[in-house]
Formats: C-alpha cells, sequence, structure tokens
C-alpha cells in the first residue's frame, strides 16, 4: 500500500473492546489508565519490568517539575486507592527514581490496572486472525478484524492473547544492535549476550573497585557516563573505559559528557573506534574485549563488566507478520479530509488500528522535557478521541479542572 494512499477506515472502536498496549514506560501506563477510564479492557505487556529504564536512572534530576511529571488523572486515581496518599510539593523538581516511586510504580498498582499489566513478557509475534499476508482485503476489513499477539512469559511460558487496537509504546531498543563496526555482532558476542549489559546499570552496582567497558554514545549511554561521575564520588578506584563510535565524537552532547568524565572520574578514558572486534570471558570471570580503531589496528583491554549501549532503533521483530507498511502516517495528503480534523491519525500507521506512541514518536526518556512529555499526553488525549468519536473527549483537562475546584473549596473551608 502507498504511503498517500487515504485512511478509509473508520477509526472509531466502541468500549469494552480489548487494547493492548506493549511497554510498561510512563506512557504505557498513562495509555493504560486512560483507556480505563473510559472503559476499554487493556493488556499492557512489559519485556522487563515496569518503568525499568525510569529507575534504572536512579538518583538523576528530571528537567521538569513532580507537577509537570504526572498528571491530574494520574493523581485522582493514586488519591481513590489510596486516601491518605498527598502531592504536597509538585513545584520540587524529582529525581527519576522519585518520579517512579511517588506516582508511576503507584499508578501503575491502582485496582485499574494492575491486573492487566504482565512483566516479563515480552511480545514475540502479532498477526491478524483472518486477514493476514498474502490475504486479499480492504483497510476496514483489516480495521474489524483482530490482532493475535504471541508472548511469552516466565510462568506461563507461550501464550496467545487478542486485541482490537494495538498501542505501540515499547520505545527504542538497542538490542538488535550489534557492538561490531557498523553494527554487526562482534566475535563471541552472541554466545556472550546473555552477560552484556544492555541497560543503565544501578548505583549499587557501580561499588567496588572495578573497571568498566562501555561501548555506545547514545542517551542512555551517556546517562551512564553521568552515574559513573556521580557515583566516583564516593568510590574513587571505579575505572570507566568508554569507546565511542568515531562519528558521535563531535556531537555536543557526547562533548560534555567526556569533559564531565574527564574531570569528575580520575580513573576514565574515552577512545574513539570503529567498534568491539570480539569479546571473551577469561580466567577469574574477567573480560577480555578487542576494539577495532580507524588506522586498521586493533586494542585489547580487560575489564571486570560490558555494557553495550549503542545507539537504539525500532525494534520491529514483532511486526514481520503483518503485512502492512508501518510508516507513520505524517502529512495531511495521506489523510481523507473528513479525517484529517482527527489529531490522532497522526499516531496511526498505515496497519488500522496499529498506534505509534512515546518516545518512538518523541524524545528519548533520558533527554525528556516538560514540553515532551506534555506532547505524550496530548498523544494519549488525541488517539482516544478518535476512538471514542468525539473530539472534545479530554479526560486530562477534565481531572485537571476537578482538582483545580476541590483545591479552592478546601482553600475556602479553611479557617
Amino acid at each position: 500500500m502507498a504511503d498517500t494512499e487515504p485512511m478509509n477506515w473508520d477509526p472509531e472502536v466502541e468500549s469494552p473492546a480489548t487494547i493492548a498496549i506493549i511497554g510498561g514506560g510512563p506512557v504505557g501506563i498513562e495509555a493504560a489508565l486512560y483507556a480505563r477510564f473510559l472503559g476499554y479492557y487493556v493488556e499492557l505487556f512489559e519485556a522487563h519490568r515496569i518503568v525499568g529504564r525510569v529507575t534504572a536512572m536512579e538518583d538523576l534530576p528530571m528537567s521538569m517539575s513532580l507537577g509537570e511529571a504526572c498528571s491530574a488523572l494520574g493523581r485522582k486515581a493514586i488519591a481513590t486507592q489510596d486516601p491518605s496518599k498527598t502531592f504536597p510539593d509538585l513545584n520540587r523538581t524529582p529525581t527519576y527514581q522519585e518520579w517512579a516511586d511517588e506516582y508511576l510504580l503507584p499508578l501503575a498498582r491502582t485496582d485499574l490496572i494492575f491486573d492487566s499489566i504482565h512483566v516479563h513478557t515480552p511480545v514475540k509475534s502479532i498477526s491478524r486472525l483472518t486477514t493476514g499476508n498474502g490475504a486479499r482485503s480492504t483497510n476496514q476489513e483489516r480495521a474489524n478484524d483482530q490482532f493475535r499477539l504471541l508472548v511469552e512469559s516466565q510462568n506461563r511460558g507461550e501464550w496467545t492473547s487478542l486485541a482490537d487496537v494495538i498501542l505501540d509504546c515499547s520505545g527504542w531498543s538497542s538490542q538488535s544492535v550489534g557492538l561490531a563496526p557498523g553494527g554487526g555482532k562482534a566475535i563471541g558476542e552472541l554466545s556472550l549476550r546473555d552477560e552484556i549489559m544492555t541497560r543503565i546499570p544501578s548505583l549499587i552496582k557501580l561499588t567496588g573497585a572495578k573497571h568498566w567497558v562501555l561501548w555506545g554514545s547514545s542517551p542512555q549511554a551517556i546517562t551512564t557516563v553521568r552515574k559513573f561521575v556521580a557515583a566516583g564520588k564516593t568510590n574513587p578506584d571505579l575505572r570507566l573505559t568508554w569507546f565511542m563510535p568515531m562519528h558521535a565524537q563531535s556531537e555536543s552532547t557526547i562533548k560534555e559528557a567526556r569533559e564531565a568524565l574527564a574531570s569528575g572520574l580520575e580513573k576514565s578514558a574515552t577512545v574513539g573506534c570503529l567498534g568491539i572486534e570480539s569479546l571473551a570471558k577469561i580466567e577469574n570471570g574477567k573480560w577480555q574485549v578487542r576494539v577495532a580503531m580507524p588506522d586498521e589496528t586493533t586494542i585489547d583491554v580487560q575489564s571486570d563488566h560490558v555494557i553495550g549501549l549503542p545507539s537504539p532503533v525500532i525494534d520491529k521483530t514483532f511486526q514481520i507478520e503483518l503485512a502492512r507498511s508501518f510508516a507513520r502516517v505524517q502529512s495531511e495528503p495521506t489523510l481523507e479530509e473528513q479525517s484529517s480534523n482527527w489529531p490522532g491519525w497522526r499516531l496511526s500507521t498505515l496497519e488500522p488500528h496499529y498506534y505509534i506512541l512515546g518516545s518512538k514518536a518523541g524524545s528519548p526518556l533520558s533527554e525528556m522535557s516538560s514540553n515532551d512529555w506534555l506532547a505524550m499526553q496530548r498523544q494519549i488525549r488525541d488517539l482516544f478521541a478518535m476512538l471514542g468519536g468525539r473530539e472534545n473527549l479530554d479526560l486530562y483537562s477534565d481531572f485537571a479542572k476537578r482538582e483545580s475546584q476541590e483545591q479552592e473549596h478546601r482553600s475556602n473551608d479553611d479557617p
């Protein structure tokens, strides 16, 4: 199907329909809450743990206030679950860990969505029941057909789930990008992939006199460098060797991180290179890392740990059974005239009822500003206004007004 073909299918989906959400980050949780308030059934699948990327950034400060980082809708859900819960200072700047502890995790534990969340349950495959690859079908026939998700959990093994709508909030992934030059796989990488760290390490792990090797220049890699600088204040024996792709060295964020590392962690080094040529585990559990340099030479480094955080890509592995392109709908010519009034269309893909929200449609979590977070809330609002067929449907605005009125009443009642 060409990208210029109009979106000639009806986006409205009445509740109770089933919405599958891929990804248990902040946007996935907010979308699940919004859907449940509107009466939809929800199944949320998280490959690891809820808000794991948020908690991995621990005591790093956010670039927004707590009030900007949560919604009145979410605060109401938490207060209904636990009437003693209050948000006394919404103007302070929280750390990522505080955002998780005070808002995101309590929100995930509310009765509205707790039973809908499946952790350590990656989605392996998504297909259509009757209009799959090779089937001659119209867009509307595909829109009327259900999705079939194959998932795998630690407790149940493989199982399937059906959904009418899919919200892809899975963010960006570096799992499919290799550590070798050009994003290929290094020698030994496949056999050791379970031992290579692919997430930002916690501060607890950054204790003791350990030598770490970090590969990558992604936002997650930059965040990791900042954590090493913070940990080095109390652990002077901590050592980091940071290998970076050559093309990234001129970027301003990379330059700032390098300067912070050089001034904040005495036992550190930054090295521009092409990639990791080979990896091996040697005696005493240490790593032997061979790095390819631009002059066609290699250097060998031994370390206690290896962290691989290459620039992330969109993970499409669970979409391969779907026949349609997953190009985002970006422009007015793609839309029918009667549809262009719905901002929610811009979250759609050319696969009917498959929508992309969150960091895939915005900034990475580690660089998210208050404007980015508000934009993600607008994504949720616009999408459900379209699904509900009500242009003025805006739970965020409704609950913000209610919250303001309740605060005003409390102020008037105070002596």
